[in-house]
């Protein structure tokens, strides 16, 4: 008898289906009014979350400015360099 191993992906998609299925269940039972109003707050939580981290993210001046003869330029954004390893064929 062949067996599926604890934790297979089969049942893990079962069981978040049930879970949508008790969310669904309990938005119903408290009505739209209070899932609504829930749902709002939801947003409106990650939302401040996110922007709070946006701008609290610190950027160094050195990336974006760089000197050329005395003056201060506006340096153009590239990509980062990366490195690529070349191996040659025996």
């Amino acid at each position: 008898m062949i067996t599926r191993r604890h934790g297979s992906k089969p049942t893990l998609a079962l069981w978040m289906l049930v879970a949508v299925a008790d969310v669904a269940l309990l938005a119903a039972a408290v009505g739209p009014l209070v899932t609504t109003l829930f749902a709002g707050t939801l947003v409106l939580a990650v939302g401040a979350f996110v922007a709070m981290r946006t701008m609290t993210r610190r950027t160094p001046a050195h990336q974006d400015v760089m000197a050329v003869a005395g003056m201060r330029m506006l340096a153009a954004r590239r990509p980062p360099e990366t490195h690529v390893a070349v191996r040659r064929r025996a």
